[in-house]
């Protein structure tokens, strides 16, 4: 097992059966790595969301909005510089008038009521016209605010905020992967075809690392380890033939490995010979063999 201190739920082999590569084999309990995993992915959910809105923080209907302001913000600003004309050529027609009744005034054509009327009336279209500017300065300030606005709604988020919640969604996502490794690891799988013949894994037993829970043999195949002598060790190689018996029958084996080295105290090598897997042999029995090196005529 990878996973360390869960309780073992279920065991789905036995002894002798025979398993293929990757077929489960026992399952840990994974309820607390699974209730983990669906809160990490709901936050993986809305980091990808917040990502999102980053990238673009407006919606379509807000930037909507944005264009209409801006363009009445536009349209004010016309008005109002329409305004500022009909102010300026007020002004010019009252100061006209008001030059006039002064000079009607000298002469007598006129009182001095009338004048001073039209004095007014020219002190008055001043006041308009500069009250008429005020206002249009304000609206065009008011359309660049609003141009501003639409601009930023069109361009998205800032990029150092696109970059910190893109980084927090990629955070996240490889929290939810390693959970997913992590319950994927509470399965235990067959690391390859074989025979299994030790199961040590049982309900409620807790798992660790460094303790089996399952012995097989890869895809079933059986070998012999027989001990040699030095001398004649020498004289065996890859892939001779071995006659192999354990009294009850007789198969013949194949020699697929020697020993490079030999034990210093009991002067033998090991020897290791391939069995067909339809022998009958079993692991754990002692089988003798034999290997012919040679023949030769001798005088009996």
């Amino acid at each position: 097992s990878q996973a360390s201190g869960l309780s073992i739920v279920q065991v789905l082999a036995e002894e002798g059966d025979y398993v293929s590569k990757g077929q489960v084999l026992c399952i840990l309990d994974s309820s607390i790595l699974q209730a983990q995993l669906k809160g990490m992915e709901a936050r993986m959910v809305g980091s990808r969301a917040s990502a999102l809105k980053a990238v673009q923080p407006n919606r379509q209907e807000d930037i909507a909005g944005l264009s209409a302001a801006y363009q009445q913000a536009l349209a004010d600003v016309q008005q109002r510089q329409a305004m500022v004309t009909q102010m300026e050529a007020s002004l010019v027609n009252a100061r006209s008038n008001a030059r006039r009744y002064k000079d009607l005034l000298r002469e007598g054509a006129v009182s001095q009521q009338e004048s001073d009327n039209h004095s007014t009336e020219e002190v008055t279209a001043f006041t308009n016209l500069q009250g008429a500017k005020e206002q249009f300065s304000a609206a065009k300030f008011f359309a660049e605010q609003s141009h501003n606005k639409l601009e930023m709604a069109q361009r998205g988020g800032r990029r150092e905020d696109i970059i910190v919640s893109e980084a927090s969604a990629d955070e996240t996502a490889a929290s939810v992967q390693q959970l997913r490794a992590q319950i994927e690891q509470t399965i235990i799988r067959a690391p390859d075809e074989g025979l299994v013949t030790k199961r040590y894994a049982h309900i409620g037993d807790v798992a660790s690392t460094g303790k089996a829970l399952f012995e097989m043999i890869r895809k079933g195949q059986l070998e012999l380890r027989a001990q040699v002598t030095q001398s004649d060790l020498s004289r065996l190689r890859p892939g001779i033939t071995a006659a192999l018996s354990d009294s009850v029958r007789s198969v013949q084996g194949t020699i697929f490995q020697i020993s490079p080295t030999v034990d210093s105290a009991t002067r033998l090598g090991t020897v290791r010979i391939a069995i067909p897997s339809n022998s009958g042999f079993r692991p754990g029995m002692f089988v003798q063999g034999s290997v012919q090196v040679g023949q030769a005529d001798a005088l009996l």
